[in-house]
């Protein structure tokens, strides 16, 4: 019964970390290209500040960002995920998205941007059990609502450069 009651919490980590463990939808690398960037009419500086400015506003909090590299990293707010049956258990979830972004030259006039977002979830039991989970985002409407609110930037900063 004892042994039981031990491994009660791992069964219930187990429970739930694997539904997020969905298969990704098999793109090839240029699909995932052609999702994740987009080339915008703007020198790299304006793309960069443009970047930073519409992940803040969506809630990131921008834990680097380097001009040189091009390299923007943030995380969302942590969401706790514990259910009922979890928290019973002794077992408590959370889940965060984080983001990664690369700006670049691209042309005289043009810079590409490319963003993943991944979604990270996280389990831990009252034995000390931990597991975590990563799954980069693939939904469409993700990166569309990022690049449209990354174009409006672009366009008022563009238009507010002295």
């Amino acid at each position: 019964m004892n042994k039981a009651l031990a491994i009660l919490p791992i069964i219930l980590v187990a429970a739930v970390v694997l539904p997020s463990c969905a298969v990704a939808p098999q793109l090839s690398n240029l699909e995932k290209e052609e999702l994740q960037s987009r080339q915008l009419e703007c020198d790299k500086r304006t793309g960069f500040n443009s970047c930073v400015s519409v992940l803040q506003s969506a809630g990131y909090t921008i834990e680097a960002a380097d001009f040189e590299t091009g390299i923007i990293t943030g995380s969302g707010e942590t969401k706790n995920t514990t259910n009922l049956f979890s928290a019973l258990a002794g077992v408590s979830s959370s889940s965060q998205t984080s983001v990664s972004v690369f700006v670049e030259e691209w042309g005289p006039g043009t810079t590409k941007v490319r963003a993943t977002f991944v979604e990270g979830s996280f389990a831990s039991g009252s034995y000390g059990q931990q597991s975590s989970n990563d799954k980069t985002i693939y939904e469409a409407s993700v990166y569309q609502n990022f690049f449209e609110s990354l174009r409006q930037a672009v366009f008022v900063r563009s238009g507010t450069q002295p």
